[in-house]
């Protein structure tokens, strides 16, 4: 969690400046208190407790026992199995006697799976027309298992050495963080943390010169970039960050 905090903090920096704000994040985020899922934390009256949200790595829901009444908040939640999250956990809902919901979305009916193939396939069509891919996005959650999925399937379809580009100010930080946050993850790859193997994929693509990371796109990255390729760059709105510089180009 702390590892965490600072990947935060560098982030803000790098967007509000390195000054005067940087001391009043700080001052903030040194109050931070690392929680951990089902640990019980009394808070003066209330008793509050974490429970795994399954959408990214850390996410929670939270169950607050007001003495007599149990309250359960719901944020951004996955069900969806096959995940590098740990699941997510519906003791947060038992004996609930009011349900906080946000973050409701309607269901289209789409498996998971299919809507990954649907990716894979437009990615390897644009590839193999010479076109590169961008993602606009935030360097966690889903990403990390699009990233990993994507490199198997351009394996699989003979489109092999295609190099893959994390352009974000925490990209270094937040690939090698994930890959160490075993307790956090779900079960099949909390085993492999005591293996000789990753539980991330994407640390596979990085030692074998697949995958490069960049805090900006700068001529650090322009010594490594090649096309065609896959680029993951914030920000998700296209209107900032480096995914201006690769929509320009």
């Amino acid at each position: 969690m702390v590892v965490e905090v600072q990947v935060m903090m560098k982030e803000l920096v790098h967007f509000f400046g390195d000054s005067v704000l940087k001391t009043v994040i700080q001052s903030c985020i040194d109050k931070v208190r690392p929680v951990r899922f089902g640990e019980h934390l009394n808070l003066y009256e209330l008793e509050v407790t974490a429970y795994s949200s399954g959408y990214c790595l850390g996410s929670a829901n939270w169950m607050i026992d007001c003495g007599g009444e149990k309250i359960s908040i719901v944020s951004s939640s996955s069900t969806v199995q096959n995940i590098h999250p740990l699941p997510f956990d519906e003791t947060v809902l038992i004996n609930a006697d009011v349900i906080i919901l946000s973050d409701l979305r309607d269901k289209d009916g789409a498996r998971f799976e299919t809507i990954l193939i649907e990716i894979g396939n437009c990615v390897a069509n644009t590839l193999k027309n010479k076109g590169n891919v961008l993602f606009p996005c935030t360097m966690n959650g889903i990403i990390f298992d699009i990233i990993g999925f994507l490199s198997q399937h351009l394996r699989a379809v003979g489109l092999r050495g295609i190099p893959f580009y994390a352009v974000s100010p925490i990209a270094e930080e937040s690939l090698k963080y994930s890959n160490i946050c075993g307790e956090l993850m779900c079960t099949e790859r909390q085993q492999k943390m005591y293996l000789p193997d990753n539980p991330m994929h994407h640390q596979d693509m990085i030692e074998q010169s697949l995958l490069y990371y960049a805090s900006r796109a700068d001529s650090s990255l322009r010594e490594k970039y090649q096309e065609p390729c896959v680029v993951f760059a914030g920000h998700p709105s296209l209107r900032s960050g480096a995914t201006i510089n690769f929509i320009r180009k």
